[in-house]
């Protein structure tokens, strides 16, 4: 499908955190929201999410394997049509995890399974660029 590059790099996926204090820190959860599209060209934009890792440390300037990663599996990974998550709807990635508070979140990953493009009645499959899945690399403290 010609269109599936083109209108992957225009769909706006954004993993949101919330928080909530406990006891052993600070309870943070992660849903998936999409901006409004052209919707004449697309018909279902199909994304399969089997992992959110979260790399957190007081350290932003850690590498990747040195910052403490913590992982939601989400078993079986779920298929989201992000069509469906336009205008503030939200869904929901897996259980919630615990931080300690005081520190930062550097990164956001979503284990992109797969994404399929439906247009009409026709289905393409795409790749995500990172064998890693989105990334989201933006830091910003836990309180």
């Amino acid at each position: 499908m010609k269109c599936c590059t083109w209108i992957l790099s225009l769909i706006a996926v954004a993993a949101l955190a919330f928080a909530c204090a406990e006891p052993d820190g600070v309870s943070v959860g992660f849903s998936l929201t999409d901006a409004p599209i052209d919707e004449s060209l697309v018909t279902a934009v199909n994304v399969t999410v089997g992992e959110v890792a979260v790399n957190e440390s007081a350290d932003a300037s850690l590498a990747d394997g040195d910052g403490s990663w913590k992982k939601v599996t989400i078993d079986p990974p779920v298929t989201i049509n992000l069509l469906d998550l336009q205008g503030g709807l939200t869904e929901a990635l897996g259980d919630p995890i615990v931080l300690a508070g005081g520190t930062q979140i550097n990164q956001i990953r979503l284990g992109v399974e797969a994404v399929q493009v439906m247009e009409g009645d026709v289905a393409a499959t795409t790749t995500m660029p990172s064998s890693t899945g989105l990334k989201i690399v933006n830091a910003f403290r836990v309180p």
